[in-house]
């Protein structure tokens, strides 16, 4: 900056300003490292207690156990208040005390129920120590917490749908996780904590489809899986770039790939013969449906992904109208799947519309320099192309064919790329 200043670029006022930016970002900006550990760290630490005390509990009375039980969690309270009074402002001290806490929470709930023979299962334990373990994520403003709440709460959906057959309570459940991720959406788009709770939430959304939305018909379902990967490839189109990294924008790669997925497995001809919006007998009673909640989920899935497709096409953003049409396409297909013409109809379409998506992608990469539209778009046509040469009665010599063409392609346009892209810089 001195040097700067002494050729006349900059002024000293601004060389002082320019300083003074960077050296509120390093204040702001904690150590990745050292927060990581901390959470290793206390997880370890946890983890060595609860051994410690397993190794003698037999020959324990159980007022000693009762005392002992309570230890990790009342060390914890200590700890944390100590760290909200001095360390608030030390991400790794509150990421450490909120896995601790979290940790002890769960020991203290295991070894009290062992004390006192308390019969319960997996389902209740688990449900009980996330709901104790939740107010940790805002009062020490935790991502870690966060994250072990996503989970937990995850686990507790797949366990009551194996037990129960649904598990409606996943929805107002993780719908309190969401203002903490506002709030960190707000304060910076782009920080790793964003990243990391993002790439959680999309995926437990995905869980909470395929498990807690029960009840209701297998169309119903798909339509609603579909409804939740547009919304989540709205909500990266609308608030980040397209040019960043791939883990930095995990609800707009989920989304893109969850679609890509579906909509390759709905090229199939066969599972369309177990997809229908057809009631099934367990379920016929409207009234007991309509009770559940589930048909409410499923309704308000496509209504809020529609809101953000509009917000998304009012920016022009182009690539959620392609992946849009595959909704319309897929309630089409379920008009037509009752017999064997229709399901040719509907997988033909598919078909086509997946090497479009693909073919668009591929343009788009070429016209524009980017390697990963191209080999997207690549990837795409390969996988319908292989697919569909797996399901004919072809040779291993046309399929070795197939093989080497696509492989040949894949690395000249590369090669292509490269080259252009060197004689542009």
């Amino acid at each position: 900056m001195p040097l700067l200043v002494e050729k006349g670029i900059v002024s000293d006022q601004q060389s002082k300003a320019i300083l003074e930016h960077f050296a509120q970002q390093n204040i702001k900006k904690p150590n990745t490292a050292i927060v990581a550990f901390s959470i290793i760290g206390s997880t370890l630490l946890a983890a060595g207690i609860i051994l410690i005390l397993a190794h003698n509990w037999s020959n324990l009375s159980r007022a000693i156990r009762i005392c002992i039980s309570y230890l990790p969690l009342v060390v914890s309270q200590i700890i944390g208040f100590w760290v909200i009074i001095k360390k608030r402002d030390s991400i790794a001290w509150t990421e450490g005390i909120a896995a601790f806490g979290f940790l002890s929470i769960g020991a203290t709930l295991s070894l009290v129920s062992q004390t006192y023979h308390i019969q319960g299962d997996f389902r209740s334990f688990i449900f009980n120590w996330m709901l104790l373990g939740f107010p940790l994520v805002y009062l020490y403003r935790s991502t870690t917490a966060a994250v072990f709440y996503i989970v937990s709460l995850t686990a507790w959906a797949i366990a009551e749908k194996v037990a129960l057959h649904g598990s409606l309570g996943y929805w107002p459940l993780i719908a309190l996780i969401v203002p903490y991720y506002i709030m960190r959406f707000n304060n910076d788009i782009h920080s790793k904590i964003v990243t990391i709770i993002g790439w959680f939430l999309s995926i437990s959304l995905i869980f909470g489809v395929f498990w807690a939305i029960n009840d209701i018909t297998e169309g119903f379902k798909v339509i609603s899986l579909i409804a939740l990967f547009l919304g989540f490839l709205s909500i990266g189109l609308l608030y980040f770039k397209d040019e960043e990294s791939f883990w930095m924008v995990p609800f707009s790669r989920v989304g893109l790939l969850g679609l890509s997925v579906v909509y390759v497995v709905l090229s199939y001809r066969d599972v369309w013969k177990h997809l229908s919006f057809t009631q099934r007998p367990e379920v016929m009673n409207a009234v007991g449906l309509l009770k559940t909640g589930n048909i409410t989920i499923s309704i308000l899935l496509p209504i809020l992904s529609i809101i953000l497709i509009y917000k998304s096409v009012k920016i022009k953003k182009w690539p959620i109208l392609l992946y849009s049409i595959g909704l319309p396409v897929a309630l089409i297909g379920f008009t037509l799947s009752d017999n064997d013409l229709g399901r040719v109809i509907i997988t033909s379409g598919f078909n086509l519309y997946v090497l479009l998506c693909g073919l668009l992608y591929l343009i788009r990469g070429i016209k524009y320099n980017s390697g990963k539209s191209m080999n997207y778009g690549f990837v795409m046509i390969a996988a319908i192309v292989i697919l569909r040469f797996f399901d004919a009665d072809l040779t291993f010599i046309a399929r070795g064919l197939v093989f080497i063409v696509l492989g040949i392609s894949f690395l000249g346009a590369n090669i292509y790329l490269a080259k252009r892209k060197a004689r542009i810089k």
